[in-house]
């Protein structure tokens, strides 16, 4: 695990955590980027301007991973020594069966160019979404079981992914 002091949450004075303050996130994020705002230091030194340049990049990196409970869950495991990118692929057959179904489900949605359905669909992914939430706050929070969070993480992402699409096409 990283050094507590080096990371996404103790920039923001906040405990390692997925259940976090979302309004006290975002009032430390404008305080933040108030003091660290390179228009802030616009007479200072290059060498000066350029570190508050990265510190104002790094703040807002540090934001938006924090801000978005996916990715600030992917965090906090990536704190945890999981990772994402060389793991083996996610082979989950019941998920794996659920993708596919969902996405049989939105193509016919979609040729049948069925609003009504489309809502109620995107009513479902989101309470798909919900529960998966409530698992990372438990495996992440309380019990600490990383691995089997990536597992909800990677099942999110593909939620998230479709979801979008849903919103996409709603919204033309």
């Amino acid at each position: 695990m990283l050094d507590d002091r080096n990371n996404y949450f103790s920039l923001f004075n906040l405990k390692i955590a997925f259940n976090i303050d979302e309004n006290y996130l975002d009032n430390t994020w404008r305080d933040l980027s108030n003091l660290a705002h390179p228009d802030r230091h616009v007479g200072l030194s290059k060498i000066d301007q350029t570190a508050s340049v990265k510190l104002m990049s790094f703040i807002n990196e540090a934001y938006y991973n924090l801000r978005n409970p996916i990715k600030r869950a992917r965090y906090i495991c990536e704190l945890n020594n999981i990772d994402f990118d060389n793991t083996d692929s996610f082979n989950d057959s019941n998920f794996l069966l659920e993708q596919m179904e969902l996405r049989d489900c939105l193509a016919h949605i979609f040729e049948q160019d069925n609003l009504k359905a489309l809502d109620v669909f995107i009513k479902e992914l989101q309470n798909k979404k919900n529960i998966r939430f409530e698992l990372l706050s438990f495996f992440l929070d309380k019990s600490s079981e990383y691995l089997k969070a990536s597992i909800v993480i990677k099942e999110l992402m593909f939620l998230d992914k479709i979801m979008q699409e849903a919103l996409d096409y709603k919204a033309i």
